[in-house]
């Protein structure tokens, strides 16, 4: 599979733009997901959903934060 230069910009850009919000935390799958998200150089707060045991404790968690962004692909 080939990686487009303007893939490559999107990416950093999006990365770019979840960095200047410091308030937020990220939600991904498993440990693989925070990797690669940290591997592209998001550099704040990742939750592994499965950490937080179960949907109540995901919604006490998340209404500490100003953005909740969840980054799940279902693999």
């Amino acid at each position: 599979m080939e990686i487009l230069s303007e893939e490559i910009y999107q990416i950093k850009n999006f990365i770019s733009s979840l960095n200047s919000d410091k308030d937020s935390i990220i939600v991904v799958e498993g440990k693989k997901d925070e990797f690669a998200l940290k591997s592209l150089g998001y550099k704040y707060n990742i939750v592994q959903f499965h950490s937080l045991c179960g949907l109540t404790n995901f919604v006490d968690f998340a209404s500490t934060y100003k953005n909740v962004i969840l980054l799940f692909d279902s693999d």
